[in-house]
Order: structure tokens, then sequence, then C-alpha cells
């Protein structure tokens, strides 16, 4: 049961921190801690009463909880947690996803499922803690803002603006400075 308000968490690892590492047009995979200020910022703020986690890796999960388990125990946030519960495994892998699936190597209904279920969980929060170089995030963000009619709370951990990477014309080393001082609304 999601307790309102809600922070929707979106974590993505797997074939997106491979590559990124090897690109300079992804933004770096950021630490759950980086996620976990952003969370415990936006408890503070807004008093939100849950997390609900979207990722592909089960570590996530486990860091999450105890990073959550650790703040109400100093005496912080007292925070309910919720995630999908599935089978994480099909996203383990340092072959992108889409590449997977076109060779038969994974199930693509399996993988459309658990995307469209962690989106419609993410959907439902009132704030959201993520990467704008995320298409998952950025759905998220937009859903919200259509089911809240205005823009929810947000924090991009990965300080980048909306749209951002080179396949919107946009460079990692030549961004918008101004655009950094628009990558937050908590």
């Amino acid at each position: 049961q999601m307790r309102k308000p809600a922070i929707g968490v979106h974590i993505r690892r797997g074939d997106a921190c491979v590559h990124a590492a090897q690109s300079n047009t992804r933004p770096l995979c950021r630490g759950v801690p980086e996620y976990m200020a952003g969370v415990f910022r936006m408890a503070s703020r807004y008093g939100a009463q849950h997390v609900a986690l979207s990722t592909d890796d089960a570590s996530v999960v486990e860091e999450v909880e105890a990073a959550l388990q650790e703040e109400a125990r100093r005496g912080g946030a007292e925070l309910s947690l919720s995630a999908m519960r599935f089978g994480r495994g099909v996203f383990d892998s340092a072959w992108f996803i889409e590449h997977r699936v076109e060779a038969a190597a994974a199930d693509a209904s399996v993988i459309a499922e658990s995307m469209l279920l962690d989106l419609l969980l993410l959907a439902e929060c009132d704030m959201l803690v993520g990467t704008l170089s995320s298409q998952m995030s950025r759905l998220a963000l937009s859903l919200m803002a259509i089911r809240r009619g205005s823009m929810p709370p947000f924090d991009s951990v990965d300080g980048l603006p909306w749209g951002c990477c080179t396949w919107a014309g946009e460079s990692l080393n030549t961004s918008d400075p101004a655009a950094f001082n628009r990558i937050s609304l908590a």
C-alpha cells in the first residue's frame, strides 16, 4: 500500500551503467546515496510518507531499504518502501536490452511488462528522484505532471536538464550552464 505523499525513485543500472562508462555522451551512473540524499530532502520539505522504487537491480532495492532504515534509526524520516517484486535477472547484462531482445536473448514481454508496471507505480507518486538523462525518468515525470495538472517536485541527480545529451543536440561537455539552475524543483 502506497502512503501519500509518495516519492518515486528511478535508479537504472545494468546496460546503462556499462555503456555510460564507455561514452562521453552518456552521464555516469550515480550511487544510491546520491538518490537517497534527494529522497530525504524531499521527505523533509514535503512530508513524504513513502518511497516507490523502480530499478532493474535487486541489490539497489536492498541498498535503499538499508538507507531508509538507517535514516529512521537516526531520527530522520520514517518512509515505507514499495518496489515491484519480480526477477531482475533479465536485466543483468552489459549488452543493451534492445539488442538482447533483437537477438532473442531476452523475453521482450517480460521486459515490457516490468517497465510498464514500474512506470505506472512511479506515475502515481507525488514527486520524483531520478535522472533526466533517462527516458524512463522523463516519462514518469511527464505522467506525474499530467495527473497533477502541474509539474511535481523533482530532483535530477545526474545534474542534467530535460532532454540532455547528444541525441538532443547537447553535449555533456558543453551543456547550457544556466540549465543546471533548472534541474530541480525540490
